[in-house]
């Protein structure tokens, strides 16, 4: 499941995850919210946290999640990914290089780090 919310007044998209992530998940709720927000304010924050309880994403969720990054690629200012989990953080790190976007990860223990990072710009 992902929720969402959107803090136009900050350009911020918060997207959190919980349990196992699927096609449903992303059609029903991040894509509209993505495209929402870059309507509604062009360049968007985005900050993504993966809670405990995440489990993964299924295939076709994996597939949208690339899709939504390559159809917004200039849409996003920041995008800030909070995870515990290790496994996260590793996979986000090498695609950072083809982000035009800033791109960080951090660690629960960092959430007030990430949260001023990620409005600061």
């Amino acid at each position: 499941m992902i929720d969402t919310s959107f803090d136009a007044g900050n350009a911020l998209l918060t997207a959190t995850g919980h349990g196992k992530i699927t096609h449903a998940d992303y059609q029903d709720h991040l894509i509209p919210a993505m495209d929402l927000a870059v309507q509604s304010v062009g360049e968007v924050k985005l900050r993504y946290i993966f809670a405990d309880d995440y489990e993964g994403l299924s295939s076709p969720a994996a597939l949208d999640d690339a899709r939504l990054g390559v159809a917004h690629l200039k849409d996003f200012r920041r995008i800030g990914v909070v995870a515990d989990q290790a496994r996260i953080r590793n996979v986000v790190s090498p695609f950072t290089i083809f982000m035009p976007a800033e791109v960080r990860t951090f660690a629960f223990a960092d959430l007030a780090m990430a949260e001023a990072w990620i409005r600061e710009a």
